[in-house]
């Protein structure tokens, strides 16, 4: 179609009056919505908006269509635009431009002072604040997380009587006409003050025995832990539970825990432990060996280092008596065990010459293996040995019927130095005690008569040889059979019957028939 020759003059007469600028601010960046008046000329097909940032130089356009309004986005703060509209026929024939509009977008505020994270007891008042600087006026809206707080329009944003709903993330969102800055992001942490909800329980607990206190603690960790027996920190006392082993009467006492965290600190109730040997309980008759290993890192076996602990008799009090037999000879021995059910005594040799015996020995006194264990030492300088000792209660709880099993030490076979038959004993069964009866195959005789432990064992202890060799192990007669692994040491230049010129020392299983050469 063909422009009318006044198309050009009317439109821009019309265009003159652009009608309205309205501003809307978006995140960093301005948008401007844009309106005149519409061209009264029928050749009018749209209208196309030129702005940019010089006077009278237009860098960017928007086609509008027929619209007579648009939305410009993407200003930028602290800039001024010029902006001029031109309408266009279908032959996209151009009128003149509009009188030219100037628009200056504010600059952005400025967050001048950050809000700091913070962390505060429960119940305590906080402030986050902020500083801004802007060249036009400005507002500002506080959010928690992504939520909006209650409190808007301020710098400062004040918090009362705090709890654990208050913490969490806050910002600050603070604008103007030329859009608008997000502050830092920082954090409110809420501290609880620590609470005991368990207390530990008071405890009555044998000598040698564990225990165990502990309490439950609500608030905010991380918790520090100190435990206190009779008003004294008690060491590695620093968790919620304190564990306690091996208790003697030293740990007897008033327990309590003091819990802090950065809130505060609470202690717990205070409450008793006692700690109790019950020696009537563990009284009675002991019997044991003590004899080194046939390890190759120990030396073997031998008449010296091996020995009999025999009828130990313990006290209701913690008092005892005792035999020990070594080297062919018997001493006595007695003492009293201490708090903690242990005791050590030194046993005189002098009549025989030989050096001094130290025996320690301690007592289970929690009762669950009704043993007694400990170490025999020798105390010569130019000799010295150490070896330890078993003993158990004879109570013989495991049924070992009444009369008598045979049993056979077998030979040690394949070796020319050792002896090449059985020798045999017979054990009788009277009431808890065994009677042992017998001959080694050299024809040495062996015999003794020993209470019956708890679990059906008995020791064996035989000196051979004129004090010089020995014969010594644990049997078991539970169920009516007879096994044990017993050591025989008998020393070279022995002269019997049977001569093995050059000794032996064995392990032999008896009952089984299984022996190990040494």
């Amino acid at each position: 179609m063909f422009f009318n020759k006044n198309f050009r003059r009317n439109t821009l007469a019309l265009l003159i009056a652009i009608v309205s600028l309205f501003y809307r601010p978006s995140g960093r960046a301005a948008s401007l919505n844009f309106g005149w008046v519409p061209s009264p000329s029928a050749c009018t097909l749209g209208y196309r908006v030129y702005y940019g940032t010089t006077n009278g130089v237009y860098s960017e356009s928007i086609d509008s269509g027929i619209n007579t309004n648009v939305a410009i986005t993407d200003l930028q703060p602290g800039h001024t635009y010029y902006f001029a509209v031109v309408a266009y026929n279908e032959d996209d024939m151009e009128s003149p431009f509009s009188n030219q509009i100037i628009y200056s977008i504010p600059a952005l505020p400025v967050i001048t002072t950050q809000p700091v994270s913070q962390t505060a007891v429960a119940g305590a008042t906080i402030n986050f604040s902020i500083g801004i600087t802007s060249v036009a006026s400005w507002a500002c809206q506080w959010y928690i997380g992504t939520k909006p707080t209650y409190i808007a329009n301020r710098t400062n944003l004040s918090l009362t009587n705090i709890t654990d709903a208050n913490a969490g993330n806050y910002s600050v969102v603070v604008y103007n006409a030329g859009g608008s800055v997000t502050s830092s992001v920082v954090s409110l942490s809420v501290i609880d003050r620590p609470v005991i909800t368990v207390q530990p329980v008071g405890l009555s607990v044998a000598y040698g025995g564990g225990a165990v206190l502990s309490v439950s603690v609500t608030g905010t960790a991380p918790f520090v832990f100190q435990w206190y027996c009779n008003g004294a920190a008690v060491a590695a006392g620093n968790k919620a539970s304190l564990h306690l082993a091996n208790l003697t009467a030293a740990n007897a006492g008033n327990y309590y825990v003091q819990v802090q965290n950065a809130a505060g600190t609470v202690a717990s109730a205070s409450v008793a432990v006692s700690v109790n040997v019950n020696y009537t309980a563990l009284a009675g008759a002991y019997n044991g060996l003590f004899y080194q290993t046939n390890a190759t890192t120990v030396p073997l076996v031998t008449e010296q280092t091996a020995g009999m602990l025999g009828n130990l008799i313990l006290g209701t009090n913690g008092t005892y008596s005792a035999k020990l037999y070594a080297a062919g000879q018997s001493y006595s021995i007695a003492g009293m065990l201490n708090n903690s059910g242990s005791d050590v005594e030194v046993v005189s040799r002098d009549a025989t010459g030989a050096s001094n015996l130290t025996v320690s020995l301690q007592l289970d006194v929690s009762g669950a293996t009704q043993m007694i264990t400990g170490l025999v030492s020798n105390m010569d300088q130019m000799n010295p040995w150490i070896v330890p000792l078993v003993a158990d209660l004879a109570t013989n709880a495991l049924p070992v019927p009444l009369g008598s099993m045979a049993f056979t030490i077998p030979p040690v076979l394949g070796s020319p130095n050792s002896p090449a038959g059985f020798g045999s004993a017979l054990i009788t069964v009277i009431g808890d005690t065994a009677t042992v009866v017998g001959a080694l195959y050299d024809a040495t005789p062996i015999s003794e008569s020993v209470p019956i432990a708890k679990d059906g064992t008995i020791p064996l202890y035989f000196n051979l040889y004129n004090n010089t060799g020995v014969l010594e192990g644990w049997v078991n007669l539970a169920g009516g059979s007879v096994n044990g692994l017993v050591t025989w040491v008998r020393p070279a230049g022995i002269i019997t019957a049977m001569p093995f010129p050059l000794g032996f020392t064995n392990v032999v299983t008896i009952g089984s028939g299984l022996v190990v050469d040494l």
